[in-house]
């Protein structure tokens, strides 16, 4: 159940002071310094919101991390609507740590939100090319495709390949978004009986999986 809307300000600056403490006690802990640039660059001034302090954390991780402070430049840059910088950072990250999916599944999320589908399929193209043997290279090929309607039949193989041959850190929720996508893509090719399938394994897996429950009963 969530917290109503008037403690909803108090459980923020709760959050904020762990926070800021966590950063206190060490100050190289990314993860802290990114929560923090989110509280800073979301929340309203009178409860402690701040551009210029968002901007100051993400110096301070960049100085810890090269690629996580690109990101966290692109994310400032997201809420700006400044898309040249959204793409030249995350490109950046993605130079540094070219191994890494993380930044290339950045940038690809940014493009389906943007509905920016040859760009985004080009970006995982790139991983892939890069990271033939990286399972989540199949995973967010499928994940493209059931967000965009195209290049269906290759996101079809790809989830499959993703779901056959899993990572070894892909839990149950992860597996249970696998099938959710998987069952979208097949929504898409009109191939329903299988699309409710891979729903229900979805829940199976998670029974939390919201996204799920609501496309099975649509």
């Amino acid at each position: 159940m969530g917290a109503s809307k008037m403690k909803q300000p108090f459980l923020a600056k709760k959050m904020k002071s762990a926070v800021e403490r966590a950063v206190m006690l060490d100050a190289r802990h990314v993860d802290a310094r990114d929560l923090l640039l989110d509280f800073y660059s979301m929340a309203p001034g009178f409860m402690g919101g701040s551009p210029d302090k968002a901007r100051e954390q993400a110096q301070a991780i960049a100085r810890i991390d090269a690629a996580r402070g690109h990101l966290a430049v692109a994310r400032l840059a997201i809420l700006a609507k400044d898309t040249v910088v959204v793409e030249r950072e995350m490109n950046a990250a993605i130079a540094v740590t070219p191994d890494s999916v993380r930044a290339y599944s950045a940038l690809v999320s940014w493009y389906i939100r943007a509905k920016k589908w040859p760009q985004a399929f080009a970006t995982m193209d790139r991983y892939i090319k890069q990271r033939p043997e990286d399972a989540y290279g199949s995973y967010h090929v499928g994940r493209i495709a059931a967000a965009s309607g195209q290049q269906l039949a290759r996101g079809e193989q790809a989830m499959r390949v993703f779901l056959a041959h899993p990572p070894k850190d892909a839990a149950s929720p992860v597996m249970s978004r696998a099938h959710l996508r998987l069952a979208q893509v097949l929504k898409h090719q009109g191939k329903r009986a299988e699309a409710r399938s891979a729903l229900e394994r979805a829940l199976t897996l998670d029974p939390r999986n919201d996204d799920a429950k609501k496309a099975l009963h649509q």
